[in-house]
This record gives C-alpha cells, sequence and structure tokens, in this order.
C-alpha cells in the first residue's frame, strides 16, 4: 500500500471518529422545532391530548404504563419503606393508571438479577429491603379491584 492510500484511510477514520461523536451532540442539544396548528396533523394533536379518552365499547387497544424498579426509578420510591407504604404506593400508581385511561401495567419484576417476587432461584430485589415478596400478589389484586 503506497504511503498516499495510508495517509488518506487515516484521514477517513479521524473523519469518521469525529462525526460519530459530533452528530449525536448536535442532534442531542439542538432545539425541537415547535410546531404550529397548521402544521400538527389531527394524530399528532390527539397524541398530544392530555388523558386518553376511554376506550369505545368493543375496542381492543392496549395502553400501557411501564413501571421501572431498578435503581428506584418508578417503584418504590426509595429504599427501605415499610409493607404498608409500599402498597400504598402500588394503590396509588394504579389509581393513576385509571385516572389516565390506561389498560395495562407493565411492571418490571425483576430489576437486576433479583426479583420482586417469591422465588427460590433469584435473591430478594435490593430495590425492597424488606422481603415483600407479595408485592406481584398485592399489585393483581389492587387491579382487580379497580
Amino acid at each position: 500500500m503506497t504511503e498516499k492510500k495510508v495517509y488518506l484511510l487515516i484521514g477517513a477514520a479521524i473523519l469518521l471518529l469525529a462525526l460519530s461523536v459530533v452528530i449525536p451532540l448536535v442532534i442531542t442539544f439542538s432545539p425541537l422545532p415547535v410546531p404550529t396548528d397548521a402544521s400538527v396533523s389531527s394524530v399528532t394533536q390527539r397524541a398530544l391530548e392530555p388523558s386518553p379518552s376511554p376506550l369505545p365499547s368493543g375496542t381492543l387497544e392496549m395502553r400501557g404504563l411501564w413501571i421501572a424498579t431498578h435503581s428506584n426509578i418508578n417503584f418504590p420510591s426509595k429504599q427501605g419503606l415499610s409493607k404498608e407504604t409500599l402498597a400504598e404506593e402500588l394503590d396509588s400508581i394504579v389509581a393513576f393508571a385509571k385516572q389516565n385511561g390506561f389498560n395495562t401495567i407493565l411492571f418490571q419484576v425483576r430489576p437486576a438479577a433479583d426479583s420482586l417476587y417469591k422465588s427460590e432461584i433469584f435473591p430478594a430485589s435490593k430495590v425492597v429491603e424488606s422481603r415483600c415478596n407479595d408485592l406481584c400478589d398485592r399489585l393483581l389484586r389492587s387491579a382487580e379491584e379497580e
């Protein structure tokens, strides 16, 4: 390979490396355009509504609410809570889901190679310090009541 080709390849590699750093930064920190009424379609306007409308009868649609438990993202609000406080937090999540038109709750039961349910295979989650292994049962009962 000639010296010119080597320099060309090195230059191309440096350019690609620079672009792989610069482009994500530009995308991340550039302001998003604010849509005007004329540019927003009816589908987008419906998506921007603050609260979903109730489902028409006979319509099958999943409106899911994800509850992340890794590092106390959504549940529980902090570590070391009592069993009663954890139950109250789950009840408030279910009430929020019902109030906002969600019909499905996706609950992360294995935050970090551990479990929020009673398991003989996986250790109890460190997210919930006390062994409250009936959190899934509590969430199911609370959702069924709503």
